[in-house]
Parts: structure tokens; C-alpha cells; sequence
């Protein structure tokens, strides 16, 4: 706003000084000839001038007000996603309790039905990502950057796999064979990149908010 305050200022000031000098006639005080002034072509300058100074003044009102939208966005992005991946931490340590998971999160999963069809596993995935719309939205508008949202993407699948895996094979903690060795080792290794990743991804929200 500051910046389109001079400019205004300027086309006020030239009007009352032109109104000033015509009611005064000054010119002729001071002893110009206005006859041998092209007094149409002032006037088309004037007019020029005027136009040129409202166009730059409009110019810079709309870029100002969409840098201005274009940072809330953003910081709108960062808020919503900090929250995400805070709640994708959360969740992911409390599932790392065995005996929490297999007294009130196992026993209320149907095994006769298929994953998608649990209530309790999708709250788990889902719930994370409730801002998933508002977040899609905004990067179809381009708030969010490339890198930004493969993350986002990258780290979404990846939780809900774990949260899948971590519920199924809650107390798998100490393996009896060589399948069950491989299936524990995966799942602790993509446990642990993906809470390196979260922290990651927080630290830098928090350093950019």
C-alpha cells in the first residue's frame, strides 16, 4: 500500500498545481507568451502522464495484493502440513506400544474383511490427513512447491502402509523364523526412515513458519 500512496500523491499535487497556475495565469506574470505555448500538447502530455502514472500505480496495487495472497497461502500450507506430519508422528509412536495396540486397537479389527473395509486401521491412516483436500487445492493453484508436495505424497503412502503393518503385526517383536525375521526387519527399518523423514519435514516447516 505504501508504494501506491506516491503516485496518487503525485497526480494530486500536478492537478492543483496545474488548476493553480491556469486560474492565476501565472505564465503571464511572469511574462511567457501562452500563445506560443502548445497549449494541446501539455494537455496531451498531461493526460499521458496521468494515464502512465494510474497504470503503474494499479500495477503495483495487484502485484502487492497477490504477493500478499500468494504468502498466506503458503503459510497456510506450511500450518496445515506441520500438522499432518505431527499427527503422522504421534501416531506412529503410539502404535510402537505393542500392548496398547493388541488390548484396544487389534481386537476391534475385522479380519474377515479386507482393509479398506476396517474403520479402525482407516481412522488411523486417514486421520492425519484430514487437511488433504485443502492441501490439493492449494497446490492445484500452485502454493506448493514440487519437491513440497512429493513429499507430502511420499510420505502419506508410506504411513499408511506402516500404520497397516504395525497394526497387523503388532506383536510380532520377536520373530521365530526367517519369514517372520524379514517382515520385523522391513517394518522397523521403513519405521524408522519415515519418522527421520517426519522430523525432517517439521524441522524445516518450523524453521520457514
Amino acid at each position: 500500500m505504501k508504494r501506491i500512496i506516491p503516485p496518487i500523491a503525485l497526480i494530486f499535487v500536478l492537478f492543483l498545481a496545474y488548476i493553480f497556475i491556469d486560474y492565476f495565469n501565472i505564465p503571464s506574470l511572469l511574462g511567457i507568451i501562452t500563445s506560443n505555448v502548445n497549449i494541446e500538447l501539455l494537455g496531451t502530455v498531461f493526460n499521458a502522464i496521468v494515464v502512465i502514472t494510474l497504470y503503474v500505480t494499479s500495477y503495483y496495487y495487484i502485484d502487492s495484493h497477490q504477493i500478499e495472497k500468494d504468502l498466506n497461502a503458503r503459510n497456510t500450507i506450511n500450518a496445515l502440513l506441520l500438522k499432518t506430519y505431527s499427527e503422522c508422528l504421534e501416531n506412529l509412536k503410539l502404535l510402537d506400544n505393542a500392548e496398547y495396540v493388541g488390548k484396544y486397537i487389534f481386537p476391534k479389527v475385522d479380519r474377515d474383511k479386507l482393509i479398506y473395509e476396517n474403520p479402525v486401521i482407516n481412522n488411523l491412516q486417514n486421520w492425519p490427513f484430514f487437511p488433504d483436500a485443502v492441501i490439493m487445492s492449494l497446490a492445484t493453484n500452485g502454493h506448493i512447491k514440487k519437491e513440497q508436495l512429493k513429499e507430502y505424497l511420499a510420505v502419506k503412502t508410506e504411513y499408511q502402509q506402516l500404520v497397516n503393518q504395525k497394526i497387523i503385526f503388532y506383536d510380532l517383536t520377536c520373530p521365530q523364523n526367517d519369514r517372520q525375521k524379514i517382515v520385523y526387519d522391513s517394518m522397523c527399518y521403513r519405521d524408522r526412515a519415515l519418522k527421520v523423514k517426519l522430523n525432517e519435514q517439521i524441522d524445516k516447516l518450523k524453521e520457514s513458519s
